[in-house]
């Protein structure tokens, strides 16, 4: 079981990987505010009271990598995820935030 946080080098060299999914867990408002990462599968809002049941739902063998505006939620998720036995998370370090100040781009959302 791998549990981290990494780097935006390190997220940006998993993101188009065969089979790696990227969960965006931001909150409705920021998405107004603000673009996401060039690719995302999932996105999860985890103020959503069936949250906890989707994330059940996703296979623990996969490869997760995940973020959120400021990696608050990110590092709760974390935890969460290593209790309920997923093979591998990995967690934007520093969130979105931090990979636009690292200079990787951010997209605007497609609805």
């Amino acid at each position: 079981m791998t549990i981290e946080t990494i780097s935006p080098n390190d997220f940006s060299e998993e993101l188009y990987k065969e089979g790696n999914i990227v969960i965006d867990v931001r909150t409705p408002e920021e998405h107004l505010q603000f673009w996401v990462l060039p690719k995302v599968d999932l996105y999860m809002n985890m103020h959503d009271q069936d949250f906890f049941e989707q994330l059940w739902s996703l296979e623990r063998n996969k490869k997760y990598f995940i973020y959120c505006w400021h990696a608050n939620r990110t590092g709760y998720l974390l935890n969460y995820m290593r209790n309920i036995w997923f093979e591998y998370v990995a967690d934007l370090e520093w969130g979105t935030e931090y990979w636009k100040q690292a200079g990787f781009e951010l997209v605007e959302k497609k609805s």
